[in-house]
C-alpha cells in the first residue's frame, strides 16, 4: 500500500495518475527485488531501498513554495537576503507570497513556550545517564539499552527496535576531538519527547500487544511515526515561530529535485554551496562547520552505487516536514489521547489502520 505523497488539495484527476505512476514505480523495483533474491544478491538490495525511497516520498509543490517561503522569512529577519542572490532560485524566492499567507492554507497547533534552563549543558555520557532514567520511569530499562556510539559512524541519536538499543552518538566533537560533545536543556527535551517518549514507547507497547508488528510499525507508518515525534517535540519545547519541523531535509532534498526549476536536479557540489551558506549565514556557524553541516546532509540525500557516476536522491527525510504537517492538520480537527497514540507504531490519520485495531479491541 502507497504512502501518502501527494496533496488533498490536489485536484482527484492528478492524484490518481500520481498514484498509478507511484504504483508501476513499485512493481518494477519489486521486480528487481525478486530478481536480487533469485541471485543470492542481497548487497543490491540496499541501493533498492533507496530507488523505493525516491518513489515513496515525493516534495510536495505547496509544502515546497512554504518552505522556501520560511527561507526567505528567516533571512529577512536578519537582514541577509541579499546572500542568496547568487543563487538560481534567488528569483524564484522573491515571486513568493509572504510566509503569513501561505501558512493559512495550511493547519497549525500552536504551544507555549517552556522556560528553558540556560545553564543546562550535559555531555554524551551524562545523556547516557539521562536517557536510562526515562527508561525506567516507563519501566523499560530492564528490555531496552542506552549505549555511546565509539566509532564515530552516527552524529545522531539513533533508536534500534529489533535490538531495543538507543545508540547516543559519540562522546567527542568530530571536528574537534579535544572538544566533548554537549546538548542543551531544549535540545535534551526535544531528544526525550522524539527518541524515548514516541519512538521507544511505542515500539515496545507493540511489542507488547497481541499485534506485534506494531512494534516495528504497520504499514506505510513512518510519515506519522516521525510527523508525531516532531509533533510531540513542539509540545515539548513550545513554537516561538509558526514553523513545521523539517525545514532543512525538506529544503535541501526539494532543492536536489530542481523542484523549482522544472525537476531540473542539482549535483551534489550545487548543492553544496547552497547549504553551505545557508548553514553560515542563518545559523551563525563559522565557515568550517558550515561546511561540515552542508557535507553531513549531502551524503544523506545522495546515494551512490560503488563504481558508478551516477547516483539517486534519497527522499525519505521528506517525511518529518510532511509528517509533521499531518499530525497539526489531524490534531487541529481532532483531540487524540496519548494511550491511544502509544500503542504501537500505526497511523492515527489512516483509517485501515485506525479500523484494524479497532477490530482487534487494540484502540
Amino acid at each position: 500500500v502507497l504512502p501518502i505523497a501527494y496533496s488533498s488539495r490536489v485536484p482527484a484527476r492528478l492524484n490518481r495518475k500520481r498514484k498509478l505512476e507511484q504504483l508501476n514505480a513499485h512493481l518494477q523495483l519489486l521486480k528487481k527485488v525478486k530478481q536480487c533474491l533469485y541471485n543470492s544478491d542481497r548487497g543490491s538490495l540496499f541501493y533498492i531501498q533507496d530507488e523505493m525511497n525516491e518513489v515513496m516520498y515525493a516534495p510536495n509543490k505547496d509544502f515546497f513554495d512554504l518552505t522556501l517561503a520560511e527561507l526567505k522569512k528567516r533571512f529577512s529577519q536578519k537582514d541577509k537576503l541579499n546572500r542568496l542572490k547568487p543563487f538560481d532560485f534567488f528569483d524564484y524566492i522573491n515571486l513568493l507570497p509572504p510566509y503569513e499567507e501561505l501558512l493559512r492554507k495550511h493547519p497549525y497547533v500552536s504551544f507555549p513556550e517552556r522556560p528553558l534552563d540556560d545553564n543546562f549543558l550535559i555531555t554524551m555520557e551524562e545523556l547516557k545517564k539521562l536517557f536510562e532514567k526515562e527508561l525506567k520511569k516507563l519501566s523499560l530499562d530492564n528490555n531496552w539499552k542506552v549505549l555511546i556510539d565509539k566509532t564515530h559512524k552516527y552524529d545522531h541519536v539513533q533508536v534500534f527496535y529489533r535490538t531495543k538499543t538507543i545508540l547516543i552518538p559519540s562522546a567527542r566533537n568530530i571536528l574537534d576531538p579535544q572538544i566533548p560533545n554537549t546538548i542543551t536543556h531544549k535540545k535534551y527535551l526535544r531528544l526525550v519527547a522524539h527518541e524515548i517518549q514516541t519512538h521507544v514507547q511505542r515500539s515496545a507497547s507493540g511489542f507488547g500487544s497481541k499485534l506485534k508488528l506494531l512494534s516495528v510499525g504497520l504499514d506505510s507508518y513512518l510519515l506519522a511515526e516521525e510527523g508525531l515525534a516532531t509533533f510531540r517535540e513542539q509540545q515539548a519545547v513550545g513554537t516561538t515561530h509558526q514553523y513545521y519541523a523539517g525545514f532543512e531535509s525538506y529544503l535541501a532534498i526539494s532543492l536536489a529535485l530542481g523542484i523549482d526549476r522544472d525537476n531540473k536536479k542539482r549535483s551534489p557540489v550545487e548543492l553544496f554551496e547552497i547549504l553551505t551558506s545557508i548553514y553560515k549565514d542563518l545559523y551563525s556557524k563559522n565557515f568550517l562547520q558550515a561546511q561540515h553541516s552542508a557535507l553531513k546532509k549531502i551524503k544523506r540525500i545522495y546515494i551512490c552505487r560503488p563504481g558508478q557516476t551516477s547516483y539517486l536522491i534519497n527522499t525519505r527525510d521528506l517525511c518529518y516536514r510532511m509528517g509533521n504537517m499531518q499530525m497539526h492538520d489531524i490534531f487541529s480537527r481532532e483531540s487524540i489521547q496519548d494511550n491511544q497514540l502509544n500503542i504501537g507504531m500505526y497511523d492515527p490519520g489512516n483509517k485501515r489502520h485506525v479500523d484494524a485495531l479497532r477490530a482487534l479491541s487494540l484502540l
